[in-house]
């Protein structure tokens, strides 16, 4: 194999592993912050973190995972693509994740009843 094969091949794998890797970080930090927003919720605890910024911290998150997702699609495959995307498990974990982060976002609003 050329030697700008063999360069190309270990820069892809690299930029793969460290996608996969960023992508499930984002993915616990979402989670937790949400936990950490329903838990001083709960609680009724000030003074420690405002849950509401937690809440779009974690959403925050979330949108980054689609931006990372999207980044890695060819431009000619965009369309393609999102069917095959949005039928993947990590689709579902991200739109179950946003839902109770959405859920959180109207119990401060007090939009919803409590859970």
């Amino acid at each position: 194999m050329p030697k700008r094969e063999v360069s190309s091949y270990i820069v892809r794998q690299i930029v793969g592993q460290g996608l996969v890797e960023a992508t499930g970080n984002l993915m616990d930090s979402a989670k937790i912050l949400g936990g950490l927003a329903k838990l001083l919720m709960d609680e009724e605890v000030d003074g420690t973190a405002n849950p509401s910024q937690l809440i779009e911290a974690g959403a925050r998150c979330i949108d980054v995972i689609e931006l990372i997702v999207e980044s890695t699609i060819p431009d000619d495959e965009k369309e393609s693509y999102r069917q095959e995307w949005e039928e993947s498990d990590t689709y579902e974990d991200l739109a179950q994740v946003r839902e109770r982060l959405n859920r959180l976002r109207g119990k401060i609003l007090g939009l919803t009843e409590e859970e």
